[in-house]
């Protein structure tokens, strides 16, 4: 009788640790993110992905989509590839001006879906002005960094 329940239960636990991620329920969590944005975002820029161990993967000079929460009246984000290791000034080269190891980001919005009174969720394209070397970057989303996310 044991030995019955044993071997459904077994099943269970293979198939459970076989299974994928769970898929995370945006209906639910966003609000919840955008409800403690200062905790979950104290830099400001309400990076979603890529990061938390979900890396851009993409051939040297393509676009990857980018996701911010972005909070009413904040201005239009600005990004950059950093090279591994760099230690240059990022706001100097999210301004635009050259810097060795950096590379901006052209932004272009794709998607926006509001998530409530003062909080919207925005898919974008990111494009590299100019093609970086392949390897790994962090990436820079205004005074965000991102390590190992493209």
């Amino acid at each position: 009788m044991i030995q019955c329940h044993v071997r459904p239960l077994a099943v269970l636990l293979v198939l459970g640790a076989c299974a994928g991620p769970i898929e995370i329920d945006r209906a639910h969590t966003l609000p919840e993110l955008a409800a403690r944005y200062p905790a979950f975002f104290p830099d400001g820029a309400g990076l979603l992905q890529p990061r938390f161990g979900a890396p851009a993967v993409v051939r040297a000079g393509d676009g990857f989509a980018v996701e911010l929460l972005r909070r009413i009246g904040q201005p239009p984000p600005r990004a950059a590839l950093l090279a591994r290791g760099f230690a240059g000034d990022v706001e100097s080269c999210l301004a635009g001006a050259p810097v060795a190891g950096c590379w901006t980001l052209a932004l272009v919005e794709q998607r926006r879906e509001p998530v409530d009174a003062s909080t919207t969720a925005v898919t974008l394209t990111a494009r590299p002005a100019g093609a970086p070397p392949p390897g790994g970057y962090d990436l820079a989303v205004d005074r965000a960094r991102a390590a190992h996310a493209v």
